[in-house]
């Protein structure tokens, strides 16, 4: 069983989201709250209404959302939109050997109507329909058998022949749409019914869930039961629900399964592979725990079975005592390779649970080679890992979704496959960095870094969330480094779906800011110039008791941070007049010549003699003394008038007016803390500076 796609309307936080052609690995990404679990949760919510594992499934679902489905407004608590239906839509593709066992199964009814899976599932509906809701099968039905043989007998003539039909077909789909009014329309399939009604792990595939809720706690065994299906029947209760106690026992587990294929080895003239549980979990601990070794099942000298792991120092303890993380890798494991044998959907959410980036990296590979191809599984991977997905998309097994969250897309389709295909798409996930909030095809805008490289993404973020959801942020570096960038991005355009768009700093120097459609600047000297706010100053101050006579009130702060300013005047003056000499030293410098002539020694000589009687001529004029003196008495007049005028706070360099007035007033707060206290309290109080939300709102309106 493979679900080959998947489609879901209105249901929790997904408005709508389409899913088709999925491969042997789906991995589903993307931000907080934009419905990733809720894949998942629809998932399963169909499967139950076709059909259970067990009784009452459909209403363990509901149980798990705490929903009264008698209720109209606890089901309309499962709809984005109260006024449009809800609607799941997956499409199933069975493998060849549940096909073969279903028709043998229909071949068995029309030879000598034996009973048999389909025959039990008619019984089961007909006492149900007949008020007799505590039958499940038909031997609990034995005493009805007068009254209801002819009607199941007659039933099942009819089926079997639709059923042998239905499985001709190449794929099967299942429909539920819920109304606001909550009447449920479910398209028939009897097909469904079948695969999704019966728990034959061994001849049909399974859908098992396991939960972002999941413990390892230690173990003790104290007896092993060899019997199938009691495991059986413990499994068929934790499959899609009750998950929290899905992990137990997996030790005595293990211990039941080195029994069984002790027992096989002595039964089987080929010998077998009794060793397979052994050989991959050693191979689990030469991947995942570098340094450790599995020694596998040992029996003690008190008869007890040990499954003893060696550490790099030669000592040995027992498996109960490996990390969390550890335990999350091996008796994950175990308990995916129990549950679900083979031909079926294994959805996992957060599977990175517990585990730092070394002990994901690599996983969803194993799980793929142990327990998705050999088996005919199909894996569901709902992740927040960068790890993971950049691993998942450099694989052509592997299919990567990025969903984005309902408010923030205006199409019909809040999923968007991540490819790395092209190399210039991978240097583009590369430089987004965290690919779990890379949004494919989305506008990519280049900060320049300054000091801090993050700083810049960091802020747009926290003040314009919307903004920061809808496109993905490259930290660049320096303005050059920005510059640079944006030129190489923009060359290789035509490969890559995107806009591209740079934002800098402006400084001092407006000579380097070469504006146009999608390269701009800040209306300030730093980023940081937006936080020379006397209100959320104070705020922060207050927040670490550091607020005193000289900075009381906002006015006194706003008089503190004019006075910094005025003390770096000098200082601005000097970087602007080195940057006018750099820059005019630097038109001059040009060593061109005739290259065709051979004298090369000799044309040289003569280009470093015209760049030096160009510089001697700038030393005459442009960058003479008396013209630089004019300069630094304009510049310094600039500054100084600006602190009348109140443009100070554009013109001057804010994040070292901020670093001054920490270092007299923040009481030994380190600057990148008061600064990101600042942030916070204009996040909170949803402040935006209208230069910042200038530049957001012409990138968002450019298309």
């Amino acid at each position: 069983m493979r679900i080959c796609s998947l489609e879901i309307k209105n249901f929790r936080a997904i408005t709508g989201l389409k899913l088709t052609d999925l491969s042997e690995v789906v991995v589903i990404a993307g931000p907080n709250g934009c419905g990733k679990s809720c894949v998942l949760d629809a998932i399963r919510l169909l499967k139950s209404v076709y059909g259970g594992y067990q009784q009452n499934e459909l209403q363990q679902w509901f149980n798990e959302f705490q929903i009264n489905s008698s209720r109209q407004e606890d089901i309309l608590s499962l709809f984005q939109d109260k006024n449009q239906p809800l609607e799941v839509v997956v499409e199933i593709l069975l493998s060849p050997q549940e096909k073969n066992y279903l028709l043998n199964e229909a071949n068995k009814l029309l030879q000598d109507n034996a009973s048999s899976l389909l025959q039990n599932q008619i019984w089961q509906g007909v006492s149900l329909q007949h008020g007799h809701g505590g039958f499940t099968n038909a031997e609990s039905l034995a005493m009805e058998q007068r009254i209801y043989t002819p009607i199941v007998e007659q039933r099942t003539r009819e089926t079997v022949s639709s059923l042998i039909n239905d499985l001709k077909q190449t794929s099967h789909t299942g429909r539920i749409r819920i109304q606001p009014d909550s009447t449920i329309d479910i398209a028939p399939s009897q097909i469904l019914e079948l695969v999704f009604g019966n728990y034959k792990p061994q001849h049909i595939g399974i859908i098992d869930y396991h939960g972002a809720s999941r413990n390892y706690a230690r173990e003790k065994i104290n007896a092993i039961n060899l019997s199938l299906e009691s495991n059986e029947q413990q499994l068929r209760q934790h499959t899609l629900y009750n998950y929290t106690n899905k992990y137990l026992n997996l030790k005595a587990e293990m211990a039941s399964g080195y029994i069984r294929q002790l027992i096989a080895k002595e039964i089987s003239t080929t010998g077998g592979e009794i060793d397979t549980l052994t050989n991959t979990l050693k191979e689990l601990f030469t991947t995942f725990f570098p340094g450790k070794e599995f020694l596998g099942a040992q029996a003690g000298a008190d008869g007890q079975l040990l499954f003893p792991v060696r550490t790099a120092s030669g000592a040995i303890h027992d498996i109960n005592e490996l990390s969390s993380g550890e335990k999350e890798v091996l008796y994950g494991y175990l308990r995916l390779r129990n549950t679900a044998p083979r031909n079926s959907v294994l959805l996992m959410d957060e599977p990175e649970l517990h585990l730092n980036p070394r002990l994901i990296s690599g996983l969803a590979s194993f799980y793929h080679k142990n327990l998705g191809k050999p088996l005919g599984n199909q894996l569901w991977l709902v992740t927040h890992s960068d790890t993971l997905i950049r691993e998942a998309v450099e694989r052509d097994d592997f299919q990567v979704f990025h969903i984005q969250p309902s408010s923030n897309f205006d199409s019909k389709n809040q999923a968007t496959v991540v490819k790395a295909n092209e190399d210039v798409e991978r240097i583009i996930i590369d430089l987004v960095g965290d690919l779990a909030a890379y949004r494919p095809g989305a506008k990519i805008v280049i900060f320049e870094g300054g000091g801090n490289t993050e700083f810049d993404c960091w802020m747009v973020s926290q003040l314009f969330p919307k903004f920061s959801d809808a496109v993905n942020f490259i930290s660049g570096g320096n303005k050059r480094r920005v510059a640079d960038l944006y030129e190489v991005l923009e060359n290789a355009r035509r490969y890559i779906p995107a806009k591209f768009y740079a934002v800098t700093d402006r400084d001092t120097d407006d000579s380097d800011v070469l504006e146009n459609s999608n390269r701009m600047s800040w209306d300030v000297y730093h980023i940081e110039n937006y936080l020379l706010d006397p209100h959320f100053i104070f705020q922060a101050l207050r927040d670490i008791n550091a607020l005193c006579k000289e900075v009381a009130t906002e006015e006194d702060i706003d008089k503190q941070l004019r006075e910094f300013a005025s003390e770096i005047i000098t200082n601005v003056v000097t970087h602007q007049l080195v940057k006018h000499a750099d820059r005019e030293l630097k038109s001059k410098l040009n060593l061109g010549f005739d290259r065709s002539i051979q004298s090369v020694g000799s044309e040289v000589a003569k280009a470093v003699a015209r760049c030096h009687n160009r510089i001697e001529k700038l030393t005459l004029n442009e960058l003479s003394e008396k013209h630089l003196t004019d300069l630094e008495t304009q510049y310094r007049l600039e500054a100084t008038t600006s602190l009348g005028d109140g443009t100070w706070r554009r013109i001057l360099p804010g994040r070292d007016i901020i670093k001054l007035f920490v270092g007299k007033f923040g009481r030994g707060i380190p600057y990148e803390r008061f600064r990101d206290l600042i942030l916070a309290r204009m996040r909170d109080n949803n402040f935006q500076p209208a230069g910042m939300k200038q530049i957001v709102e012409r990138i968002i309106a450019n298309h």
